[in-house]
């Protein structure tokens, strides 16, 4: 059980103490006087709880997307985004600019456009899609 005398404002270790009941979701913080940077990512979930701390005052953020006034957002860099060719996350693949991307160890695939190294048939695959959508530009 969590005690906290609701005349006080709450502080990041409750919402932590809060964070470990609600064990399907994520909580985020975002801090108003810190220029909208995250103060608090807790542990990745699917599921989250994005909060704006301004002044011992937290509010609920229903969209990041919104919030930072573009079309998406990436929960593993922090970063807001438009479009997906022109997000870097350090996270992506370089290759076929997916997430999860599948490796196989030892195995080496070429693109035969720009002769890129992909780590997997289906990352080449990927590439060669995002490629012909041009998602990312393939350079020779």
């Amino acid at each position: 059980m969590i005690s906290h005398d609701v005349d006080k404002p709450c502080n990041i270790k409750e919402i932590m103490a809060v964070e470990t009941l609600l064990v399907e979701y994520q909580i985020l913080i975002i801090s108003y006087e810190s220029d909208f940077e995250f103060i608090y990512v807790g542990p990745d979930k699917e599921k989250r709880i994005v909060l704006l701390h301004h002044k011992n005052h937290y509010d609920f953020i229903k969209s990041l997307p919104a919030f930072f006034n573009k079309k998406k957002f990436c929960f593993i860099c922090l970063k807001p985004y438009n479009q997906d060719i022109y997000h870097t996350c350090i996270k992506l693949c370089k290759c076929c600019n997916d997430k999860i991307c599948k490796q196989k160890p030892n195995k080496a695939f070429k693109c035969s456009n720009c002769n890129v190294r992909a780590s997997s048939d289906d990352c080449l695959r990927l590439h060669q899609e995002n490629v012909r959508h041009k998602l990312l530009k393939c350079t020779t």
